[in-house]
């Protein structure tokens, strides 16, 4: 009997490990995706309020950072589809972005160029030839490339990178950045890779950086906002955004513009067209991709390592999942309060609800910031809780059965 009830005991912790790490793993794979869980972006914006109203966010602009906006600079540039001229289209004037980046070719003092700025197919000027050159000779730049838009001209492959993100039809708002996209590196990864020397690589459904596993997609934290100042000292700051032409190239004769790009990062955008809904508020794409590349920076992304909070919190998930798993195979139910087969479900599901989002909420707002996926858990063990439960009531009646006491015989004296 008693080696029955130890491999009994054995299996038990065998599915609860199992349990464990298939519900860490299944957290892990999801969080590798793109695409956005249904209402995630209310979920943050909520927390992201949160943070606010409790004086814990507290944000700031690099130093090192020079944001540079094209919204204003404009040309018209043929639109040609299949080699015919079908009209113009206002395009980010080439003439300036080339005589910018000639300058800064020559200084070479920046510390990198993002230029956020679609070289698309079918659109043409004539300072198309020099102006690609000129990018692709050029030293610590990346531009963004979009998986159904090709480029227009070959050689601009050199410095593109992908540039996408994805929404789902009941999510159409950006919530989560992907670092490769469909094998292709994003624009933060490909600068994080040639300021850094590091990279994340892939192997099967793992990913890695510096040899420590880590995530490929995550919610992003946003240290920098495109916004207002705010009354509230501590929080979001007002960004100093220059404008291409009035502000940098006009202005070159009085501060050059090798003084003004000496060790900043540069990014260039449309920062009034190319704007995207966060959690955060409006956000231009090109601070989205800022903000992820501080994420690598700052190793957002990584799992196990050096980034020991990360790290622990994780491994308190884990060990909180076994001992959920073992509570419920030792016959413990949340809904057995009840004997309706819908309010079991119910039931299991809100009670479970509350504790793995109160869970979300501490490990978002505490300054660990972590982005915790709740749906994954609490759809295992409502799951887990159900099943337990209608194997106690099947454990219950046949003991109820067996014990049911026999009729008294025909003639017999119950006195």
């Amino acid at each position: 009997m008693r080696n029955n009830k130890k491999r009994w005991t054995s299996w038990k912790v065998v599915v609860s490990v199992a349990v464990s790490l298939l519900i860490t793993s299944a957290n892990y794979v999801a969080g590798n995706t793109s695409f956005p869980l249904p209402d995630e972006m209310k979920v943050l914006q909520s927390w992201d309020q949160l943070k606010k109203w409790i004086n814990i966010d507290r944000d700031s602009i690099p130093d090192e950072v020079m944001l540079i906006d094209v919204s204003y600079d404009k040309q018209l540039a043929d639109y040609i589809v299949n080699d015919i001229p079908v009209g113009q289209y206002a395009i980010t004037n080439r003439q300036k972005l080339f005589d910018f980046l000639t300058a800064a070719r020559q200084a070479d003092n920046y510390k990198y160029i993002m230029l956020d700025v679609i070289f698309g197919r079918g659109i043409r000027s004539p300072q198309d030839s020099a102006l690609f050159q000129l990018i692709t000779s050029m030293k610590r730049i990346v531009i963004p490339v979009h998986q159904d838009e090709p480029l227009e001209d070959s050689i601009l492959y050199r410095k593109a990178a992908n540039a996408d993100y994805t929404v789902t039809w009941e999510e159409t708002n950006f919530a989560r950045f992907q670092f490769i996209h469909d094998g292709v590196p994003s624009m933060p990864l490909r600068m994080y890779q040639e300021l850094n020397g590091d990279s994340i690589r892939q192997c099967g459904f793992l990913f890695f950086s510096q040899g420590w596993l880590c995530r490929n997609g995550i919610t992003l934290k946003m240290p920098i906002r495109f916004t207002a100042d705010t009354e509230e000292e501590g929080h979001l700051q007002k960004i100093n955004v220059l404008h291409l032409g009035c502000d940098v190239l006009a202005l070159d004769s009085i501060v050059p513009i090798s003084d003004e790009i000496k060790n900043k990062i540069v990014v260039i955008g449309n920062f009034s067209e190319d704007i995207h809904e966060t959690y955060a508020g409006l956000m231009p794409g090109s601070i989205i991709c800022l903000n992820a590349y501080y994420a690598l920076l700052q190793g957002d992304h990584v799992l196990l390592g050096r980034y020991s909070g990360v790290m622990l919190f994780y491994l308190f998930m884990v060990i909180l999942y076994f001992f959920m798993s073992m509570a419920y195979l030792n016959g413990f139910s949340l809904s057995d309060k009840t004997q309706n087969p819908w309010g079991k479900l119910l039931l299991s599901l809100v009670s479970i609800n509350v504790l793995f989002w109160i869970i979300a909420i501490l490990a978002y707002i505490l300054p660990l910031n972590i982005v915790y996926n709740v749906w994954i858990p609490i759809l295992a063990f409502s799951l887990l809780d159900f099943v337990v439960n209608i194997l106690n009531n099947n454990k219950t009646n046949k003991h109820e059965k067996n014990t049911i006491p026999a009729a008294p015989l025909s003639g017999t004296s119950v006195d």
